[in-house]
């Protein structure tokens, strides 16, 4: 769509803003409804913004004309206005009151007057009086906050007694000469202004603001803002009482105040909350050297900890012990300390009161390990004895000036020296311009990237060396002998304290940038040695405010640098790029030239008071917005829910690795910077194959970062994608492309572009194929495998489950009496008249198997399928019996058989039994009789076997075939009642008995007891794997297969067994219910994942269980096939095919893309994952298979001023304009500034990132990673 047919704001959005300008310029009386109301509304509203006036106007007369004090008439007018403020609110309590106990009086409204109000677009109210609670609720909204009407009542109150003092025509009169124009303009302004300021006050609500820093606020706070800003000039003003030379501040500030409404509607002020978050941030970083803190919490309780520190300094009379106080306190405030407070502090409370968990401390970094606790105690002591012999010879070292030049010569190199070896570990040296011929090549040779990153890695080590350990303790040597002159400073004092504190912390909080401010500060300091040169009001200033001085004027250089780059790039590509010219774009462009130096101030302005500039609608149209914390955004980072879906998983896994990287790089000095650690924290961007991380450095300190990862979404938009592929042609320019030497290239982005690549890094993730199914799942050969993969893959999975329930010692497991699957086997017969219970209970029972029932190879199956036999057609064959190995007493048939509920056939059954077999089978005492000649009579084995009952019933059976039911037995092998009753009869299951393959079983079996050393015979357990298996079988590929037919089995009913959407059948729902059997193989496949304990795993696969074998033959056959052994699979060997099994249930998540399970295995970190989909619109099938490897991933740094200034638009816009159009102008895909991508990364509500951390807190030392504090916790 072209840009001009882009809207910037709807019409429906205009009229909007167009009713909410008044409301925002005179605080909040809304004097245009969008729909009629009654005039008493309006009046209502103009009348309440006239009370504090006309009450301070009474007393202003009283005082010029009666001859009332001043003072008495400011507490009178703020008495009065407080009052009335409060007075309003009780009302609502009382009107509450009366409605609660007169419930016919709730609703004043007509039913057709509800009924209109429900239909109305614009929230439209019905007044019915002006003393209505309608009316009243309306103009006077009810406090959210309770406790805020006190509040609200006392700001009121001063507001107005201050108010009547500020603008006494006696008090104008003397600060402007008696004239009487002037004091009138001031005086009705004035009340302009403070009315405005006082409103939302009186009526409770809140006006809405163009400067919004939360997006809910549900204190009221905002409400208080103008009121604190008002306080600011009062503030001067009492003041000016004192000391008469502010004067001429106060006559100016005066005429500022008139403009406050102008200002408010400006959005230039902040809101009260911003304002104290940016000052304490301004105070921490710049008066007391500290950093830019995470949280609130974080932030508030390291001004209170470096705040203490500055007290105690502040009364130290001794040069040495100031010294020695500050270089050890300033080094201890630079670490993590905030975290150690915490969790002392949490461990005491959790002492004191269980409501609170040692465990979960909140805003906690845990970067200590016991070996950093160690470093840090080392390096403290190492900085106390530098200090120490450097006051000890401060005498010596200050009155030789050779020492002194020696020590600003070495700064001025080591602030050199770092530089290089920062931009020797980059892609791009000189201004991004050139590529580093030190940097590889290209990382397509891993082999060739490797070596030349650790020759790269020795400049990391020698940065870390000087920035960590030596330029601090040069640093520290050079303050302790030349920051102060024990001739001229005058101890005890508080601005010495302050400037002492400020550089020894800085030294250690902020190395990089204290090495910049060093040698600038050195600079200078070598040409003042010149008798030429002279800087009067720089050389009165101690060496201490010196350092504070430069430290501000760097960092805000560094700020408007960036800036005066982000105002330049937005006014060009405005028009340069064809895609985002407008019709007004040439205008714009002319305009800024025109005012160049209104822009310039803009620039200055926004840069000196830390804010961000304001692009409106991302126009080259820039103003100052408001100062906010160096995070930008008021909620706790990950507070904000982010928008989670099925791809946030990869986020999560990855978030920490790309962290952990990240601080690796930041002490290398790959991502540092000289100069850029004050209170502009660096931003990157990471590009991760088709994942996009967005990265904020939060917090940093000597030997730990704070980050905050974001992640963005996967199902790339249009315009997000028109940006993402602009990072990838950037990332591909600098970092894969091998064929031009690396000294002649250029980057092409060199300066119009918002993103600067850094490195590639590998970590830990997962690496992504998605491949075609066609000529694999559909392959003939590979799905007639299928079948007897099917039935072993069930079988396996059986097995493995018991071998879990036998290291449990609770395993139940069905007695399945003789049928056409099984042989009739060796029962010792005992008589339970004979014997009591404890007898019963610890009497063993051997059972033998004299012969068994081998079938045909599963060559001769396929052959024969081969040969047009179908699978129903297909006949067992028999082989000679071999006698079975006695299961060893530790073997799960010795289990079975020692259980201390072991089951009994009774004498009466055993007779029963014994009457109904053949007469040429041999007779053994005690014994049951075998037949191999009747073993496939279905209707002899069905008539006898009991099939379907008790054990109980079974001696009462009757003739009767009663279907495919498993018996329920009282002894010691019988599941839950349901799984008794399986809806497939014998003969729907004898067409498909040679898919069990008894080899096969005796393998698994044999290969899962290790005591015994081989598998059991046709005993209980082969009969229900035998009958469970083949039943499943029946019921997903032969009932759900039209025509019943399983040679009908293709891709469309694979994939569909694959995604749990089996067509309909009696069997399926039955399978469906049966949660025992659920559970079963549930925990067979959960046996050997290192994700067992997650139980929102194994809820989220609580419906995958039907398809989880058919999952494992899926992929066995997909392996086949890709390997190309599909068409020698019969010959496969079993201990290859149990090997695939036991890789699959341990290193593979096997399941579907998207579901609970699959997010889960992601997050957790499981070596490999497949799944298979089918996209309806191309008609393909395909797999995508996910395999954890170390991924390449390419690091770049973001412009903070444009970030800053996207962001701030994008809040004016939401929350003021309300502008929330997906197809607006400034979401519209930007490739210079990456619009789109910043619009994305914002916080929620108004971003919509997938992925959202909380800090995560690293080491940026080479030191071991276990936590310190989380032992000491423990302890």
């Amino acid at each position: 769509m072209p840009v001009d047919n882009v809207p910037l704001l709807n019409e429906y959005k205009q009229e909007f803003v167009a009713k909410r300008i008044p409301q925002t310029l005179l605080g909040g009386p809304n004097l245009k409804l969008g729909y009629s109301a009654p005039f008493y509304v309006y009046v209502a509203q103009i009348a309440l913004w006239f009370v504090p006036w006309v009450i301070s106007g009474i007393f202003t007369v009283s005082t010029e004309v009666g001859g009332l004090s001043i003072l008495l008439g400011s507490i009178l007018t703020g008495v009065l206005v407080g009052v009335f403020v409060l007075t309003l609110q009780i009302v609502h309590v009382v009107r509450s009151f009366k409605k609660s106990s007169n419930p016919d009086r709730r609703n004043e409204l007509t039913s057709s007057q509800q009924f209109r109000q429900l239909l109305a677009d614009d929230d439209e109210i019905f007044f019915t009086s002006c003393c209505s609670s309608t009316t009243y609720n309306f103009v006077i909204p009810k406090l959210r906050f309770t406790p805020g009407v006190i509040l609200r009542a006392l700001f009121a109150g001063v507001l107005s007694g201050l108010g009547y003092w500020y603008t006494l025509p006696s008090v104008l009169n003397a600060l402007y000469g008696s004239s009487v124009a002037a004091t009138v303009i001031i005086y009705i302004f004035s009340w302009v202004a403070i009315s405005c300021a006082q409103y939302p006050l009186n009526v409770g609500g809140i006006p809405p603001e163009v400067a919004t820093f939360h997006s809910v606020d549900p204190y009221d706070i905002a409400s208080l803002s103008r009121a604190t800003h008002v306080f600011v000039f009062y503030a001067f003003h009492v003041v000016q009482v004192y000391i008469t030379s502010y004067s001429t501040v106060n006559a100016v500030l005066h005429i500022l105040f008139l403009f406050l409404p102008l200002l408010w509607l400006s959005g230039l002020f902040p809101p009260i909350d911003s304002l104290f978050l940016w000052s304490l941030e301004q105070l921490l970083v710049f008066a007391l050297g500290g950093s830019p803190m995470a949280t609130d919490a974080r932030l508030l309780t390291n001004v209170i900890l470096s705040g203490s520190v500055l007290i105690a300094v502040s009364f130290i009379s001794s040069i040495p012990a100031l010294v020695l106080f500050s270089a050890c306190f300033g080094f201890l405030l630079s670490t993590d300390v905030v975290s150690v407070v915490f969790v002392l502090l949490f461990k005491f409370l959790s002492f004191c009161s269980s409501k609170f968990n040692e465990s979960d401390v909140p805003h906690y970094g845990g970067s200590f390990s016991l070996v950093a606790v160690g470093w840090h105690i080392v390096t403290l002591a190492i900085t106390a004895l530098v200090a120490a012999l450097a006051v000890n010879y401060q005498t010596q070292i200050a009155s030789n000036s050779q020492i002194k030049i020696a020590f600003e010569i070495l700064f001025i190199i080591l602030a050199v020296l770092c530089k290089l070896l920062q931009d020797f570990q980059r892609v791009y040296v000189c201004f991004r311009l050139f590529r580093n011929c030190f940097y590889p090549n290209g990382f397509a040779n891993t082999t060739g990237f490797a070596k030349r990153k650790k020759i790269l890695d020795g400049f990391g080590y020698l940065h870390l060396s000087l920035t960590s350990m030596l330029a601090p303790l040069l640093m520290v040597f050079y303050l302790s002998s030349h920051l102060h002159d024990s001739g001229t400073v005058i101890l005890p004092s508080f601005v010495n304290g302050l400037i002492t504190i400020h550089a020894f912390r800085m030294v250690w909080q902020r190395s990089n940038s204290a090495l910049l401010i060093f040698a600038v500060f050195s600079t200078i300091e070598l040409i003042l040695t010149s008798p030429t040169v002279a800087l009067g009001w720089y050389e009165t200033i101690s060496p201490g405010g010196r350092l504070l001085l430069l430290d501000i004027c760097i960092d805000r250089s560094f700020r408007l640098l960036d800036n005066m780059w982000f105002v330049f790039v937005t006014t060009i590509t405005s028009y340069a790029d064809k895609k985002q010219r407008r019709k007004s774009s040439a205008g714009l462009v002319a305009l800024n030239i025109l005012f160049l130096p209104l822009v310039i101030t803009v620039i200055v302005v926004a840069t000196a008071i830390s804010a961000p500039i304001f692009p409106i609608f991302t126009l080259p149209l820039f103003y100052v917005a408001f100062p906010r914390p160096s995070r930008f955004w008021p909620q706790t980072p990950g507070e904000a829910p982010a928008s989670v879906c099925s791809d946030t998983a990869y986020y999560l896994q990855m978030a920490p690795n790309l962290c952990r990287a990240l601080s690796r790089g930041t002490y290398l000095g790959t991502y540092s910077s000289l100069g850029a650690q004050g209170s502009d924290l660096s931003s990157f961007l990471a590009r991760s194959q088709d994942k996009t991380f967005w990265v904020q450095t939060l917090e940093q300190g000597y030997g730990y970062a704070s980050f905050y990862v974001k992640g963005l979404e996967l199902q790339e938009t249009s315009c997000h994608a028109l940006e993402a592929t602009r990072v990838d042609d950037a990332c591909e320019a600098a970092f894969e492309k091998p064929g031009q030497a690396s000294c002649l290239r250029t980057n092409p982005y060199p300066f119009l572009y918002s993103l600067t690549p850094l490195d590639t890094i590998s970590i830990d993730g997962y690496s992504d194929a998605k491949n075609s199914l066609s000529g694999i799942i559909d392959y003939p050969i590979a799905v007639k495998q299928f079948h007897s993969d099917y039935v072993k893959c069930v079988v396996w999975l059986l097995a493995h489950f018991l071998r879990k329930k036998r290291q449990r010692e609770t395993i139940d497991i069905p007695v399945i009496p003789s049928g056409p699957f099984e042989r009739k086997k060796a029962v010792i017969i005992t008589q339970p008249s004979s014997m009591g219970p404890e007898a019963i209970k610890k009497e063993p029972v051997d059972v033998r198997a004299k012969s068994e029932l081998s079938f045909e190879s599963l060559e001769d199956v396929l052959s024969s399928q081969e040969n047009g036999v179908k699978l129903n057609s297909l006949k067992p064959s028999r082989r000679s019996a071999r006698p079975a190995p006695s299961p060893s007493l530790g073997s799960l048939a010795s289990i079975l058989t020692n259980n201390e509920e072991t089951a009994f056939v009774s004498s009466k059954a055993a007779k029963e039994r014994k009457s109904c077999s053949s007469a040429k089978s041999t007779n053994l005492p005690g014994t049951v009789p075998d037949s191999d000649d009747d073993l496939w009579d279905l209707d002899s084995e069905l008539s006898d076997s009991g099939f379907g009952l008790s054990s109980a019933d079974a001696r009462k059976k009757t003739t009767n075939d009663v279907g495919g039911k498993l018996p329920q037995s009282n002894g010691h092998l019988n599941f839950s009642t349901g799984w008794g009753e399986i809806p497939v009869s014998d003969r729907d299951l004898e067409p498909y008995k040679q898919l069990f393959d008894k080899s096969w079983y005796l393998h698994v079996t044999s290969s899962i007891d290790d005591k015994s050393g081989a598998g059991w015979e046709e005993d209980e357990l082969m009969m229900t794997c035998r009958k469970l298996a083949l039943a499943s079988y029946y019921i997903i590929f032969v009932q759900s297969v039209p025509g019943r037919d399983p040679d009908l089995v293709g891709a469309s009913h694979l994939c569909k067994v694959y995604l749990d959407n089996i067509p309909w059948s009696p069997g399926l729902d039955w399978l469906r219910q049966r949660p025992d059997l659920h559970q079963l193989v549930v925990e067979a496949h959960r046996s050997g994942t290192s994700y067992v304990g997650s139980s929102s795993l194994r809820v989220s696969c609580r419906f995958d269980v039907i398809s989880l074998p058919s999952r494992y033959a899926i992929k066995m056959m997909y392996d086949r096939v890709v390997m190309g052994t599909v068409e020698s699979a019969g010959e496969e060997a079993y201990d290859e095919m149990v090997t695939s099994l036991q890789e699959y249930d341990s290193d593979w998540f096997i399941g579907v893309e998207g579901s609970r399970g699959w997010e889960v295995a992601v997050s957790k970190g499981v070596s490999s994952l497949f799944s298979l989909s089918y996209d309806s619109n191309k008609g393909e099938y395909s797999s995508r298979m996910l395999l954890r490897r170390k991924v390449e991933t390419h690091v770049t740094r973001l412009s903070s001023a444009a970030v800053r200034g996207i962001w701030s638009n994008l809040s004016w816009e939401l929350l003021y304009a309300t502008n929330d159009d997906e197809e607006r102008y400034s979401i519209q895909a930007q490739k210079d500034l990456l619009r789109n991508l910043t619009t994305q990364a914002a916080d929620p509500p108004l971003g919509y990132p997938i992925y959202s951390s909380p800090p995560i807190y690293e080491s940026t030392l080479p030191l071991p990673r276990p936590s310190f504090l989380e032992f000491f916790q423990k302890k």
